[in-house]
Order: C-alpha cells, then structure tokens, then sequence
C-alpha cells in the first residue's frame, strides 16, 4: 500500500473518530439544551393559558375552544384539564412520528422535556390542573440538521486535510524516489550514487547507500586492477610488456576456436635477424631500447585494429594477430616499414628484419598456422637485409582479394534482405548440470540449402560493414526461435552495433515489440569492444534490463583491469575467455586468475561462465575454482 492512500486512511479514520466524538459530544449538549429550552416555554406557556382560563371563567364549550385554538398554533405535544379530583376534563394529543428525521437518531437522543403544569383557580376555588408539553418534532429535526452540518464539515475537513497531506506528502517524499531508483539499481548490480536530498532520515539512508555502491565500486577497481597486475607479471614478457610465448599461443588457439567474426584474421611475425651479433656489437642495454621501440611500434599498429593479440614468441620474434583484418601483405609491409624505421632510430643500421604473415580461419589447426608463416619467414629471410612474404592459405587459392569481397558482399546482401539465417545451439550447463541456456551461433543458409558457419561470413560481414544489420537479424530469428520452442538463447552481439544509436534503437525496439519472450533472451557483447564503446553497452543495458533480458559480456578477462567500469550498467553474467581454460587443470597461473575473477564476479552478483571447456578435469578444476556454468565441446559430448 502507498504512502499516499495510507495518509488518506490516517486522515479518513482520524476525522471518523473525531466525527463520532464530536457527535455524540455535540448532540448531547443540544439535546439538553434543546430539553432545557422547551422546559421554559412549556411554563411560560402553560401559565399564559392558565391566567386566561381563570380570568375569564369560560363556560365548557368557551374552555374547550380556547385551549383547542391554542393547541392548534402553539405546536404542542398535548394539552390536558384535568379536575381537581383527577379526571380529565379536556385534552388535545398530537399523532404520528417525527418526519424527515432518522429512527436511530430519535432513539439514541430522545428529547423529553418536562411538562409545563398551572393551576386554574377562581378566587380561592381550584377549578383544575392544566399540564401542557411542546412537540419535540422541530428539536428533533433541528438535531438532525445539526448532524448533518457536522457531517459535512468534517468530510469538506478530511477532503481538504487529505488533498494537503497529498501534496506536501508528495514534497517530502519526493527524494524517496530518487532512493528507492538507487535501491532498485542495487539490486539489479547497478551500484550507482545519487545526490543526498535535505530531508535527515532520508540523508542518512541515501549516505548509507551511496557509501555502499562506493565501497563496491572501489572494491571492484581495486580487485580488477590487483588480478591485472598480477596477470601482468605472470603472462607478460618483463622487457617489453607483450604477452610471453604460450599465452600468446593459448589465446591464438582459442581463436580459431571462436565462432564470430574474430575467427578470421591475419597473423604476422616479425624477426630481428642476427640478434646475436647486434648484441655482441651495440650492446645489451641498446638492444633492450631497441625491442622496446619495437614493441611499440607493435601496440601503435595495433590501435588501428580492434582485439589484437601482441606477444614475444622468443627474444626475437615479435607477434601480432589481427582479428578481422584480412589483408596480411598490407599489415605485414606496414609493420615491417615502422620497425624498421626505429631500427634506425636507435642507430642500429645493420639491424635487418624478416617478416612473415597469413591469413588464418577456423578450418586451420594451430599448428600448421605456425607452420606457414614459419616458412614464410624463412623466405623473407633468404632476402638480403631481410623483407616481408605472405603466405597465403590454400583456400583462397583461384580466387583474389577483390573478387572474394565481392562474393561475400553479394551473398550477405542476398542473406540479409531475405533472413536467411538459423541458429545452432550448444548447451551452457550449470555446476549441478542443470541447463542454463543455449548458446546460438548463427548460420547462413544458401539458395542450395547449404549452411555456412558464422567463423567463415562474420569476418567478411564485419570487413563489409554489415555487422550490425547481422545483429538485428539475428535476434530477430532468435526470438521467433524463441517463441516456437520457449528455449532460453544466449546470443552474440557484435561490439559495432554499440557505436551505430540508429541500430542500437532498432535492437532494441525489436527486443521491446517481444516482450514475452524478452526474459529468455541472453545477449553478449565481446569484452574488447564493451569497454572501447561503453556508453552504447549503457545504453543496451538500460533499455533491455527492464525487459528482463540478461546482459553478459564474452570472451572476458585479458581487460580485467577495466572491470571496475562497469559498476553501473547490471550486468548479468560474463564468460571467461577459452585462452584462459585451456588446460587449466596443468596451469596453476590460469588457476589463481579464474578464482580471482570468480571471487570479483560473485561479489557483485555476477554468473561467471568458462568458454571452450574440453575435458572433465578442465571442468572439475573450474567447478573447484568457483565456475557458476560454462560451454564447450565437453558438453557438447555429453549431450
């Protein structure tokens, strides 16, 4: 019940009582004084009749019309003569009840006022007793007006205090509705803070509640960054800060796991030839200067694509994996000029470098990656001074770069105005088995009937600029799928779709004409484009979390450092990223980061979710870690 209509009651019971009080209070002081009134003018009365009778010694007849007139305009109960013996002479009576006047109102508040009594006497002989009562009629109807006057003032009084109390209820509490949207956001792990408001007791619930999301907000940064740094000093190369060589090759191999548009991509290699003797001539310090400009020269390319990976496979190899990027010869050839170029700004001019790039795609295994750009390298290094090969996988062969894009720009167009899309489903089960949703990768379907995985079009959808046009497809298939088998479907968003509000709005809108099926619907958003777009991911949160759809982040835990970021937007689960659970249960380093993650997720309320699970012991060491669920090919297999 509102505050509101409680006031109300309050007022409504308030005046009642005052009512019934001040009725019965009122009434019986009219009633007595009403008595008290018709007391005197029954003497009065009875003593003007009784002097007139007795003066004029009327005969019978004379007497008895004389008390009849006075009977008729006088408004009198009765009017009795009685003889001196007792008997009675004469009497007039008034018949019938009191009109227009409640029966309980007569009974509860009976006037009966005393009778006016004279004696008539001639000279020295009593003649008779003359006893004369006023008609209560009018006092009673006098009473009920009185009644219903009280009546109405206190409903115009409870009208009036109510409509009052409304409004200045409504000003005082005005900040509890700030309070209780803080409260609402808290419990949807949304730790925001708002402004103290005036009032005392809601300052201190508001102070009490803002210190809380602080503290979270604090605690999670705090945490992140700690698990950050610690991720830092364990899987990153001390020199030049890129990722050490096997977790490099972890995160390479999940990718060519993945099924989005990151399972495409370009792997370059670039190699500092005669490392040995650069160092025998220039020195240790000025070769360390020289990897570090190298690695830097690295990162600044690698701002130009999003979810790059940057490792040191050995002391002179340098590595980058460019998701999306589909051009090797141009990426390799761009590197190959920067690095070179600060070879010479360190004035090491003898310094030569190969480099070796390919394309990958998920039908390429890790190892025969590797391979190729291997001999790539090879190549490049038979070169004098060095240079750039590209090597290029078999299956692009027949066909060149242009007539490719074009073949995909065709096929997705055709897709996209048709909806040629379905779903393949992968069980995301919890600790106890228990199935938490369906992860549903999209597939498209050709004129033939052949269906296309998504690692093989989402990368030239994304080269196309077609990725969000892709999204909104896809929930819509997603949630007719929905409606036709009320199966919960964990679905992957593109982080483009975030930094396009047009499209942003037709998601959701989408999402918004469903809301029946909204609940079941789980939509992810890769970690690398969250933060880099963080106000459209606020935006899809705020919209979609009324809906009860659930909101996740995948591929999590190489950004950890930002975690603390997304303190606000309510997030309902995130999934650790594969590189992370490769052989887990050999890796105590992975170990001590996933139950990290966990203890941060779980002190916000958030699911924590394992990618790319494989063997029972990588499950077992997960569940021991503090893993809610996770997907994979494990439980793929198991059914």
């Amino acid at each position: 019940m509102t505050l509101e209509r409680q006031l109300w009651l309050a007022i409504v019971a308030l005046m009642l009582a005052s009512f019934v009080g001040s009725f019965f209070v009122s009434n019986l002081s009219a009633k007595a004084y009403l008595e008290e009134q018709l007391y005197r003018k029954n003497v009065d009365n009875v003593t003007s009749l009784a002097l007139t009778l007795s003066s004029n010694e009327p005969d019978p007849v004379t007497r008895e019309l004389i008390l009849a007139a006075q009977f008729d305009s006088g408004h009198y109960s009765f009017i009795e003569l009685e003889s001196p013996t007792g008997s009675l002479l004469l009497g007039e009576h008034t018949a019938g009840g009191v009109a227009h006047v409640p029966g309980w109102l007569v009974r509860w508040f009976p006037i009966e006022p005393a009778a006016g009594v004279a004696q008539l006497s001639s000279g020295w002989t009593p003649q008779g007793t003359l006893t004369l009562q006023s008609d209560a009629r009018f006092a009673y109807q006098e009473l009920w007006r009185n009644t219903q006057r009280l009546f109405g003032y206190f409903v115009a009084a409870a009208c009036f205090a109510g409509v009052l109390g409304s409004l200045l209820l409504r000003v005082i509490t005005r900040p509890l509705g700030a309070v209780v949207l803080q409260a609402q956001a808290i419990g949807e792990r949304r730790f925001i803070t708002i402004p103290e408001p005036r009032t005392h007791e809601f300052q201190q619930l508001s102070r009490a509640m803002n210190g809380l999301s602080t503290r979270v907000k604090q605690m999670i940064s705090e945490e992140s960054e700690r698990l950050a740094r610690w991720h830092q000093s364990n899987l990153r190369d001390p020199l030049t800060g890129l990722l050490n060589r096997q977790p490099f090759l972890d995160q390479l191999g999940a990718l060519l796991k993945r099924d989005d548009a990151s399972a495409e991509g370009t792997l370059v290699i670039v190699r500092l030839l005669h490392l040995s003797e650069l160092n025998r001539r220039y020195g240790r310090v000025i070769l360390d200067t020289l990897l570090n400009r190298l690695a830097e020269q690295l990162r600044h390319e690698a701002g130009h694509h999003e979810g790059t990976l940057l490792g040191r496979l050995n002391g002179s190899e340098l590595a980058m994996v460019a998701p999306e990027h589909l051009d090797p010869g141009a990426l390799a050839n761009d590197l190959w000029a920067a690095m070179l170029a600060s070879c010479r700004e360190c004035s090491v001019d003898t310094a030569a470098l190969a480099a070796g790039a390919t394309r990958y795609g998920s039908s390429d295994g890790l190892t025969s990656l590797l391979q190729r750009v291997d001999q790539a390298l090879a190549s490049a290094e038979q070169r004098d001074g060095g240079g750039v090969e590209v090597a290029l996988p078999g299956v692009t062969a027949g066909r060149n770069s242009r007539d490719e894009l074009s073949h995909w720009s065709h096929l997705l167009e055709r897709a996209l105005a048709e909806q040629s899309f379905t779903l393949q489903t992968y069980p995301v089960r919890s600790r106890d088995g228990t199935l938490l949703h369906l992860e549903a990768p999209s597939r498209l379907v050709l004129p033939d009937g052949d269906v296309i995985a998504a690692a093989r079009f989402m990368p030239w959808a994304a080269r196309l600029g077609k990725m969000p046009e892709l999204d909104l497809v896809v929930v819509s298939v997603a949630l007719e799928h929905i409606a036709r088998r009320s199966e919960s479907l964990g679905i992957n968003l593109s982080a483009r779709i975030l930094e396009q509000p047009e499209m942003l709005q037709a998601l959701i809108e989408r999402v918004r004409a469903a809301p029946e099926w909204a609940p079941m619907l789980w939509l992810e958003v890769p970690e690398n484009g969250v933060y880099a777009r963080i106000d459209g991911f606020r935006t899809l949160c705020k919209a979609l979390k009324p809906l009860g759809c659930r909101l996740g982040i995948e591929h999590a835990g190489p950004a950890v450092a930002h975690m603390g970021t997304l303190y606000d937007v309510g997030l309902d689960y995130v999934k650790l990223d594969g590189a992370l659970i490769r052989a887990i249960a050999v890796n105590p380093g992975n170990q001590a980061f996933v139950r990290g993650f966990c203890t941060i997720a779980h002190a916000i309320g958030l699911r924590a979710i394992a990618e790319g699970v494989e063997t029972e012991s990588e499950w077992q060491c997960l569940i021991e870690l503090g893993i809610d669920a996770a997907t994979g090919r494990y439980f793929v297999e198991r059914g």
